[in-house]
């Protein structure tokens, strides 16, 4: 089968950056003569270009593969939290090279915790100089947990330009600071007209991603503004909106790992725009969620097998 143009164009800019590309067996990148691997696969899970949304074959080792729910979303089902967050780092990989080789720049916003730490998986494995990273949310303050966890766990390591790393406003009132950021976004070359090559989201067992609460203002916002301010115990905050942001990226990758996070699954895969969670009404071109085998397991029981 011949490759698809996206499959091309990552294999170029990999080939400019002074990197090789050659799949082995289960899509794995193996080292050429000029001895630099652009894209290893370290996970249980296979990446495929161009997949239409439609259920994988099944593969041993995990239930579903690349599961297609009932809807616009896809579901790639790995065996670990460990094998999610090599997924994680697998697709910004393949997402920055794809968005590099079409428009020169990389655009991506990212939460904070284990999805912002899987991406030092990243390490010597691509080129950092035109990726610029911006927040899901983050607090306004000198204290900014999500731009300093960037900074410890993925920009420094991986040698990411700290100019690269746009953070939120550390000043003034979470509406301001919210239309601040808003602004810094749109203005940025690398965000085409407010839309993100890549987002990145972590979820609760509760359903929240970014700072979206089941039940909390900002999670039932349904203008177009990209970020909304909120205020709470923890001082004032920032967070991206479903309707302006999230659901306007080109592509979305939820990640959702561990026995805890089993009935929010079920709920947000089975439930879908009906379901109360923020995490369910993530929509869009392009979302995937990336769940383990213990994330996965109440959905496989109370779903597939109804269906089967």
């Amino acid at each position: 089968m011949a490759p698809t143009k996206r499959a091309l164009r990552i294999f170029a800019a990999a080939v400019l950056a002074g990197s090789a590309v050659a799949f082995g067996p289960a899509g794995r990148a193996v080292p050429t003569r000029q001895g630099v691997v652009a894209f290893e696969e370290k996970s249980t899970k296979v990446f495929g270009f161009g997949r239409t949304g439609s259920p994988w074959k099944k593969k041993a080792g995990t239930p579903y593969e690349g599961h297609a729910v009932r809807d616009s979303r896809k579901v790639d089902v790995f065996k670990t939290p460990f094998d999610v967050q090599a997924g994680v780092a697998n697709s910004f990989i393949v997402a920055a090279a794809d968005a590099l080789a079409t428009k020169g720049s990389f655009s991506v916003a990212i939460p904070s915790g284990s999805v912002v730490a899987a991406l030092a998986q990243c390490k010597d494995r691509m080129d950092f100089e035109n990726v610029h990273v911006f927040f899901t949310n983050d607090q306004v303050g000198p204290e900014q947990p999500a731009y300093e966890g960037c900074l410890k766990d993925f920009a420094e390591p991986c040698g990411l330009p700290l100019a690269n790393v746009h953070r939120v406003p550390q000043s003034g009132s979470a509406a301001q600071a919210a239309q601040q950021y808003a602004s810094t976004v749109e203005r940025h070359p690398s965000v085409e007209k407010g839309k993100f090559d890549l987002v990145l989201l972590g979820t609760g067992a509760d359903g929240h991603c970014a700072s979206l609460f089941p039940g909390s203002p900002e999670a039932a916002y349904n203008g177009k503004d990209l970020f909304v301010g909120k205020a709470g115990g923890g001082g004032a905050a920032v967070t991206a909106t479903l309707g302006g942001l999230l659901n306007q990226a080109k592509q979305v990758v939820v990640s959702a790992s561990g026995a805890a996070r089993a009935l929010m699954v079920l709920d947000a895969l089975s439930q879908g725009s009906a379901s109360p969670m923020p995490a369910a009404q993530v929509r869009g071109r392009d979302v995937t969620w990336f769940v383990d085998d213990d994330s996965f397991a109440e959905y496989a029981e109370v779903v597939l097998k109804r269906r089967n």
